[in-house]
């Protein structure tokens, strides 16, 4: 059982301990830069060095590195706590997403990944209209800023295949984003009881799940669901006790199956599985990538499936 209180706790102790570092923001740091009160540090200078020499600045060996391991606690919190933060840690968190150090901005995006709102959407547009320095802060600050939008998602948009994501791999969601643009589909990551899973099934093109990040009682939730609608032996139509036809046909739920467990054999042994037919189920350990969007690419397109050609072809690549 995970503490939330103890992980907010945590959260909020990193922010001041990043705080505390000499934290400037990029815009303050320029306009010292450009005022002569602060020295540029160039990419290829020594950090030891430049220490010794100017030890309150803020990207000075010590400072930058206590920043970055503040904001690295930050995304590895709530990666663990995969909820929203209450508004009032958000708002202590958002001034230093705009940190003069590129891998604070990093850390602090990603966890954003994590624990952003609807609320998080104007800073991230922010962000990525003032970073000039980092193409993967603007590569992770991107895919946060579509995943905080999902947050406030009613329904799904109309006409698209939808790619149905429940991981915390932001690398995962990055690269499905990209084949999610080349075919017109959408990509969604359902919200932390995972109940779209069921609900927004007849949209889904294909569903990618992480077992473990979803929980047992909710993948029992979600095999249940499937145990109902893909029953086979029952005669059709079903009827209620006044003979009014309630469903005239089966409504099959046979959406394409991507599991991405971390140790799949154990996770097997451990948790039940699908009711699915064997051609629409896939095992991918850990989530790799490559295997994954190949599949995915493969589902959208509606190409025969040949699962170990494509294992063999993944493997040739790497």
């Amino acid at each position: 059982m995970i503490d939330e209180q103890k992980i907010r706790f945590k959260i909020s102790e990193a922010l001041d301990n990043l705080f505390s570092a000499r934290f400037l923001s990029m815009h303050d740091y320029k306009l010292l830069i450009d005022g002569g009160q602060l020295a540029q540090k160039g990419k290829y200078v020594d950090d030891q060095a430049f220490y010794k020499a100017h030890p309150v600045h803020p990207l000075s060996g010590e400072n930058r590195f206590a920043r970055i391991d503040a904001a690295d606690t930050i995304r590895d919190q709530a990666a663990v706590l995969q909820k929203p933060l209450p508004v009032e840690l958000l708002e202590k968190l958002y001034p230093v997403l705009f940190d003069c150090c590129a891998a604070v901005r990093l850390s602090l995006a990603h966890a954003l990944f994590y624990c952003g709102t609807e609320q998080s959407i104007h800073q991230l547009e922010k962000l990525l209209e003032e970073e000039a320095e980092s193409k993967m802060v603007r590569e992770y600050t991107s895919a946060t800023l579509e995943r905080c939008r999902m947050r406030g998602l009613k329904q799904l948009p109309e006409g698209n295949k939808v790619i149905m994501l429940v991981s915390k791999d932001i690398q995962l969601y990055i690269a499905l984003q990209k084949i999610a643009e080349s075919e017109g589909a959408y990509l969604y990551m359902p919200q932390h009881n995972y109940s779209e899973l069921i609900a927004w099934s007849s949209a889904s093109a294909v569903q990618i799940i992480d077992r473990l990040l979803m929980g047992e009682d909710n993948w029992n939730a979600f095999c249940d669901y499937l145990e109902d609608v893909n029953q086979t032996g029952v005669e059709y139509p079903i009827r209620d006790e006044s003979g009014e036809v309630l469903f005239e046909e089966p409504i099959y739920d046979h959406t394409p199956l991507i599991i991405i467990d971390a140790n799949l054999s154990a996770s097997r042994e451990k948790l039940r599985n699908p009711n699915k037919p064997n051609d629409k189920n896939f095992g991918v350990e850990g989530g790799s990538i490559d295997l994954v969007t190949k599949l995915v690419m493969h589902i959208l397109q509606e190409k025969e499936i040949d699962f170990y050609t494509l294992v063999a072809e993944c493997n040739e690549g790497r």
